[in-house]
């Protein structure tokens, strides 16, 4: 536990630069098959409470944890805390490192109190998880909360990554990648996979400034809860399973209410069409918390709270009995809850 500047100010090992560079409460530079284990993620913590000022360093560059050019190397059993920290857990990897595998483990990462200069600073507040992607990068989360990642693929993250979130639990934006605009896109690919993971409230899959010019991505997985989907963007170059999502050729127009084919649907909701592909084909998905007003709706229906839906030619509609589709009203805000 750190309140003090002077306690954990480091430079950068691999740069040699001034302490003004990162500073960071524990650093893994540079170093391989290394395991950290605590016994648990309450008993276990990690925390980085700084105040606002008389730091000789951006305060956007404070970590409690950060992580770079680290090969094979796990944490286990964590509860990792940063107020007034730009990231909760930074790995930086866009220079040197070419991170093999790094696996997080029963850790919780709190950013929910990260406020003051560290957040303002930067354009998108502290976030739980930073991210510059390196080359050929696997990250693996196995039963965390919140691990909620922002970052960017610099010029050095080529090839393949791979990024698993298997038993978390969401509680804000699940992931969100956002690609730098001068990498060729063509030599970088993402493999997201959600396995049996929760996400409550208005917890998103994706949210933010995604460029449709970005890194080929492709999310898929089973088992997951509902998810809540904000309007989306034309990014995703493929998008299957998590969230039950799939694609149609049909002349579906976003906002329809699609069947198991892909078509118009009568009577059950199975999936809700979203958006267009770059592609041209039509995402459709099920299992998803979204806004009714992105939605086409019949004549003269007023959804409210707790209405259970059908469709009528692949418009919402009301029914008078039980569905696996119905209204919830939040802060004034409709959304349909297809499962």
């Amino acid at each position: 536990r750190t309140s003090s500047f002077n306690h954990f100010a480091t430079e950068d090992p691999l740069s040699g630069e001034s302490q003004e560079d990162y500073v960071c409460y524990i650093e893994m530079v540079d170093r391989q098959n290394i395991h950290l284990f605590g016994v648990g993620n309450r008993a276990t913590k990690i925390v980085c409470d700084m105040p606002d000022s008389g730091f000789p360093t951006p305060v956007s560059n404070l970590h409690p944890l950060l992580i770079k050019k680290t090969r094979n190397c796990s944490f286990h059993n964590f509860y990792i805390f940063g107020k007034n920290v730009r990231y909760t857990v930074h790995v930086n990897g866009i220079k040197e490192s070419e991170s093999n595998k790094l696996w997080f483990d029963n850790v919780e990462f709190d950013s929910g109190k990260n406020n003051g200069e560290a957040a303002d600073s930067w354009p998108y507040g502290s976030q739980a998880i930073g991210i510059d992607i390196a080359s050929n990068m696997n990250l693996i989360f196995t039963n965390c909360i919140n691990p909620c990642l922002r970052g960017h693929f610099g010029s050095m993250g080529y090839g393949r990554h791979f990024i698993l979130f298997k038993g978390c639990y969401f509680y804000s934006d699940a992931t969100n990648v956002l690609p730098s605009e001068n990498i060729p896109s063509p030599n970088s690919f993402i493999d997201y996979r959600f396995i049996g993971n929760k996400f409550y409230g208005l917890s998103t899959l994706f949210n933010g400034s995604l460029k449709e010019s970005g890194v080929k991505m492709k999310i898929s997985g089973w088992g997951n809860s509902i998810v809540y989907f904000p309007k989306p963007t034309l990014y995703f170059n493929e998008i299957t399973d998590i969230a039950q999502t799939y694609k149609t050729e049909s002349s579906i127009l976003a906002g329809n209410l699609v069947n198991l084919y892909g078509d118009k649907a009568n009577g059950k909701i199975e999936s809700v069409a979203m958006f267009n592909s770059s592609d041209g084909k039509v995402i459709c998905a099920k299992n998803i918390m979204y806004e009714i007003n992105n939605i086409l709706v019949s004549e003269n229906y007023l959804p409210k709270d707790g209405d259970y839906c059908k469709a009528v030619d692949g418009l919402l509609a009301k029914s008078e009995y039980p569905t696996n589709a119905y209204v919830l009203v939040r802060s004034g805000i409709k959304y349909l809850i297809v499962e």
